[in-house]
């Protein structure tokens, strides 16, 4: 692969122009990736609301009906029920883990087996997880573990 990047004075936004012989699960990723950096999440912290970026969340999680959005610093709250948060962070490379977790896929460090058929992922934030055995599929073919 290629990169090139040209600078121009002229013009206003910057546009990025990808060239490929197919669009495969690669390209997809890269495309998944740029994206989330112009989409945020609103988060409250301490009483104020905040713009909190995809890329910068670990994860999303429920407990006892409030949504939480965890970063590397700090814990924001949402308003947003979880399925809501799933339908639009999902083509941004996150994945549901569990009925009550959502998971930055790009913020993943490592992956365990666990028992009846679970998945251990350990953040890098060191935070570990499980991806449930309803969803662990969707991990794997999302690793391209399984077809």
């Amino acid at each position: 692969m290629q990169v090139k990047i040209m600078e121009d004075d002229t013009i206003e936004e910057t546009i990025i122009t990808i060239r490929c012989r197919k669009k495969d699960e690669k390209i997809k990723t890269l495309v998944s990736i740029l994206q989330m950096q112009d989409h945020k999440l609103i988060g409250r912290y301490r009483g104020e609301d905040y713009m909190v970026s995809l890329d910068d969340i670990f994860y999303i999680e429920t407990i006892d009906k409030q949504v939480y959005l965890y970063t590397q610093t700090t814990i924001y709250t949402s308003d947003l029920r979880l399925y809501e948060i799933e339908e639009r962070c999902i083509e941004y490379d996150f994945l549901r883990a569990s009925k009550s977790t959502i998971i930055n896929f790009q913020k993943i460090q490592s992956l365990r087996p666990d028992l009846d058929g679970r998945i251990q992922v350990t953040m890098k934030n060191d935070k570990k997880l499980f991806v449930s055995r309803q969803y662990a599929p969707i991990l794997k073919k999302r690793l391209g573990v399984l077809k």
